[in-house]
């Protein structure tokens, strides 16, 4: 079967799915509704891959910020995720992480360079396995965990704006 829709709003009936690969379109996609979505069509212990872009990532990765400017210019959707506070509310989706891998800069996922270890610092890429394991995660709440702009950016470009 093929289908096209949007990830927010999938055609598949709930708890169909053992896996779902999300990879280098979650920054395009309203984050919190998608993952209310994938957690509704993955069973119980199925699982979900996800890549996306870190919200603060470091000053001098000029690449991340030319490539963040060019896709706003191009109209192209952006969204950055608070890795941190996804991290923490992964049970408000109804997933348990299984797996998490860092990377710094922009291209070093390409070449899996990757960070071994919880960054504290900034990142800008990550690539995370979750599991379901909560039946009811439809939570209405006002946690956000992705934003238009990055940190970085804002920082750099319009600081007033900062979250």
């Amino acid at each position: 079967m093929i289908a096209v829709s949007e990830a927010e709003r999938l055609p598949f009936i709930s708890n169909y799915f053992d896996r779902i690969i999300c990879f280098g379109v979650f920054d395009a996609l309203n984050q919190k509704e998608a993952l209310y979505e994938f957690s509704r069509i993955l069973k119980i212990n199925g699982r979900l891959l996800i890549t996306g872009k870190n919200y603060y990532y470091h000053q001098d990765d000029y690449e991340a910020l030319e490539a963040e400017q060019n896709a706003r210019a191009q109209g192209h959707p952006n969204s950055f995720t608070d890795c941190r506070k996804l991290l923490e509310n992964l049970n408000r989706f109804g997933f348990v992480l299984n797996d998490i891998t860092y990377f710094s800069r922009r291209g070093d996922f390409s070449n899996y360079n990757r960070i071994d270890s919880n960054p504290s610092d900034p990142f800008y890429e990550y690539s995370m396995i979750v599991e379901r394991k909560n039946q009811d995660s439809y939570y209405e709440d006002p946690i956000e965990i992705a934003f238009e702009y990055s940190q970085t950016f804002l920082k750099k470009y319009s600081p007033s704006l900062e979250k």
